[in-house]
């Protein structure tokens, strides 16, 4: 046996070990554990007032997930009674208060309407479903 029959097995033991380290580099990611919250299929409730700005775009564009503005006369009732909006301003009404600024948030799964508020005196906003 020469010194050559001695290291010819390590190439393909190298190219197993690869093939494997890519292989369950791309399950994890693939299961979501190397995912931003803000990429994933789930529409984001609760977060940072200025990711949700940050993806309020123009009518015109059409970027998913982006948030648009409805179009206008469009009018929805959230039924938090402390509702404070992140843009316009909100009137109290039986069940909730209506909501003058509504969005269309264009999201992997489809186009949901609704609205933006702030959750209390923080920089954190929570988007609402109408009533």
């Amino acid at each position: 046996m020469t010194r050559r029959d001695d290291v010819a097995w390590l190439g393909p033991v190298a190219l197993v070990y690869t093939w494997s380290a890519f292989l369950i580099a791309g399950a994890l990611a693939l299961g979501g554990c190397a995912t931003d919250p803000w990429s994933s299929p789930d529409l984001p409730r609760t977060g940072p007032c200025a990711a949700y700005e940050s993806q309020i775009v123009s009518v015109d564009v059409d970027v998913t997930p982006s948030i648009t503005p409805a179009p206008k006369g469009i009018r929805i009732i959230v039924p938090d009674s402390d509702f404070r909006p992140l843009m316009g301003a909100s009137w109290p009404v039986p069940g909730g208060r209506m909501v003058w600024v509504v969005w269309l948030y264009r999201w992997y799964d489809g186009d949901h309407i609704g609205t933006i508020g702030r959750l209390g005196d923080t920089s954190m906003c929570q988007w609402y479903d109408p009533a």
